[in-house]
């Protein structure tokens, strides 16, 4: 059986992992941190919950509508609203997992073979084989990899192979630029802060979203708000310490949220959205063994774009061992 091994369990790394399994491929997924679904996160605190990288999902393509309808009769996502102007609907349906973004991963990953808290270090191709040598010191044989991590980290570790097609890699994928983003976690006294349906889309910057976790219905035992800062507020203060960021945020957002806080957290993420992006869904090198390249930052930016990019990965691949 031919065997593909996928950095990233993200949405794009799922995705391309379910449709290679349903084509009788072997898949090993390698994911550096403890969860799958990459920004597709979601976090408790005591008894808050918060959705706190990815939002919600907009579909376009009957692809993805098909998965999404699947997953909503099996109860793992619903609706959210349609639009953040109950006044003013847009037409187009926000959906969300459930119980937080998290479940749609954890529903995909389901009898998935996905390695948590393991690192790809090194590459190598050696006897017509990948060879990954993890931070455990185990090194991995595959005959074809899938690469869904963050652009930058990617190219990273392909320069650690050495390969002569390098060149040209980073010359292809070198100008994809992501924009930071510093996400504020914070419990609430009030039980209501904010106007149904409880999400706010702002202008950008310095604050560019924030949600009502309990409104939307992930959080009912207590107020959980996800306040979301725009790439340039995010990119400047990223070095401050956390309490300095967190007490901006407030202030900042403090105009569009009824009542007082009482607790916060703040995450960073580093690559939060793709700004410059990969004009095809994935980018794929056949020498000297197959590698693809997939993500948010090819074919277009959000869930759905990640998705779609990771099917276009794996039907790449398929195309070239058919």
């Amino acid at each position: 059986m031919r065997h593909c091994l996928i950095i990233g369990a993200g949405m794009a790394g799922l995705m391309a992992a379910r449709t290679l399994t349903r084509n009788g491929i072997k898949v090993t997924i390698l994911e550096k941190s403890g969860g799958v679904g990459g920004r597709m996160a979601t976090r408790r605190i005591g008894h808050a919950v918060f959705d706190h990288g990815a939002q919600f999902i907009t579909v376009r393509s009957p692809v993805f509508r098909e998965q999404i309808e699947s997953m909503i009769k099996k109860g793992i996502v619903r609706e959210w609203c349609s639009g953040f102007l109950p006044e003013k609907p847009d037409g187009h349906a926000r959906y969300i997992g459930t119980n937080g973004m998290t479940g749609i991963a954890k529903y995909l990953a389901r009898d998935l073979n996905i390695r948590l808290n393991e690192r790809a270090l090194f590459l190598s191709f050696k006897n017509d084989k990948w060879q990954i040598l993890t931070e455990k010191d185990e090194t991995l044989v595959s005959d074809s990899l899938i690469m869904t991590a963050p652009v930058p980290q990617t190219l990273n570790l392909m320069k650690t192979a050495g390969l002569d097609q390098q060149n040209i890699i980073e010359e292809e994928l070198g100008s994809i630029y992501y924009d930071r983003c510093l996400a504020l976690l914070v419990t609430m006294e009030n039980t209501q802060v904010l106007d149904p349906p409880g999400g706010l889309q702002l202008s950008g910057e310095p604050m560019i979203w924030i949600a009502d976790n309990r409104m939307k219905g992930i959080s009912p035992e207590a107020t959980a708000v996800t306040i979301h800062a725009g790439p340039e507020f995010s990119r400047k203060y990223w070095e401050k310490d956390d309490k300095w960021i967190g007490q901006n945020i407030l202030y900042t957002a403090g105009g569009w949220l009824r009542g007082k806080h009482l607790s916060y957290q703040l995450k960073r993420w580093l690559y939060s959205q793709p700004r410059i992006i990969y004009d095809d869904r994935c980018y794929a090198r056949f020498e000297p063994g197959p590698v693809i390249f997939a993500g948010d930052a090819f074919g277009g930016p959000k869930v759905e774009g990640a998705a779609l990019s990771g099917i276009s990965a794996a039907r790449k691949l398929l195309e070239y061992l058919a």
